[in-house]
């Protein structure tokens, strides 16, 4: 079997998804990365597509209307000659241009052309299926973001890791780790924070703003607090690391939230997680336990914040957050049994 894989590896260097994933299938699985030229002279069974909105993101937008168009000119391209796609959704939108005119015209011509679909969550077949109206009935499997452990080094044990960030041992310490974008939220975390006078308290935030405009922001909401240590840059991994071995809980504050490779990021490193109360963080807290995932309604408070913080530092739960669902050879062994299924569905365009 081969499969031509969209994005090509390495996507950006931030997130190992696609590597970790490959990496485990079988021999007789062939997984090619994207070119046009490749697309364009070879044959495959599969084009498997992850983010395809990241072709609106290109700067001025009338490049990022011609990348737009050219991925769909080849994705009919490849479905004329028999080839089934399908399309991992990550998003239910683009994060900065849902709504726009050229993300609705996108997402009308692309979703005609999708044979089949992977959820990463069982709640978000019906998401899918809501939000693109124009999915012909696809076949739908699930199949979820994996765990990040043994991927990184092994992490410093927190007195290490705070004494190297300079923060008390026996502080309360939250953190936020990843990129800094509006979605996330982060100057609303600030916000909450800083609501409490405490001074036994520190937020890290660490992460690179993908736009100066969006830097400056979380820089004025920390407003000079130092309680609220900012490193806003790309996190190495021995940096990302230590930032979560010092943290007693991470927050996740975002405003938009249907999955979160940043939430298997921290649980990997059995580190609590807060996030949203949206149906699907319901779900992983159902797969891994309340003490490791805890949700909040409606907008994140200073109260809601601090209460959560401080009892995951006395409370009692595993020493490992049990992710033994989300072991990647599992979920490798999951999408080449639904490529399998896929293939023997009607060659046709748009076909189901």
């Amino acid at each position: 079997m081969k499969v031509l894989l969209y994005p090509a590896r390495p996507w950006t260097g931030r997130n190992p998804y696609l590597d970790l994933l490959y990496e485990q299938f079988p021999l007789d699985v062939r997984v090619e990365d994207f070119s046009y030229s490749r697309a364009l002279r070879c044959r495959y069974q599969i084009v498997h597509v992850h983010w395809p909105e990241r072709v609106l993101s290109a700067l001025p937008r009338a490049r990022s209307i011609v990348r737009a168009v050219a991925l769909l000119a080849v994705l009919v391209w490849l479905r004329m000659r028999g080839t089934k796609l399908v399309w991992t959704v990550h998003n239910l939108e683009h994060h900065e241009l849902g709504g726009t005119i050229p993300a609705d015209v996108f997402w009308r011509l692309f979703t005609p052309l999708v044979t089949a679909v992977i959820s990463l969550t069982e709640v978000g077949r019906t998401a899918i299926r809501e939000n693109f109206p124009r999915l012909r009935n696809p076949a739908l499997a699930v199949v979820p973001i994996g765990t990040y452990r043994d991927v990184y080094p092994s992490p410093p044990d927190r007195a290490a890791a705070r004494a190297a960030l300079g923060i008390p041992v026996d502080a309360t310490v939250v953190a936020f780790v990843g990129l800094i974008r509006p979605y996330k939220n982060v100057p609303g975390l600030i916000e909450a924070f800083r609501q409490f006078p405490d001074d036994d308290v520190v937020l890290l935030v660490g992460g690179k703003p993908l736009k100066e405009a969006w830097g400056r922001e979380v820089e004025a909401a920390a407003g000079g607090d130092p309680r609220v240590r900012l490193h806003l840059d790309f996190l190495p991994p021995e940096h990302l690391l230590r930032h979560l071995a010092a943290a007693d809980l991470v927050v996740l504050p975002f405003l938009e939230m249907f999955n979160s490779s940043s939430a298997l990021l921290a649980l990997s490193f059995d580190r609590p997680i807060l996030v949203p109360d949206t149906s699907t963080m319901r779900e992983l807290r159902d797969l891994v336990g309340a003490s490791w995932v805890r949700c909040y309604e409606g907008h994140l408070d200073g109260t809601v914040l601090l209460e959560t913080a401080r009892k995951v530092q006395s409370e009692e739960r595993s020493e490992h957050a049990p992710l033994e669902d989300f072991a990647w050879d599992r979920l490798a062994a999951d999408t080449v049994a639904f490529y399998r299924q896929v293939l023997g569905m009607a060659s046709v365009l748009g076909a189901t």
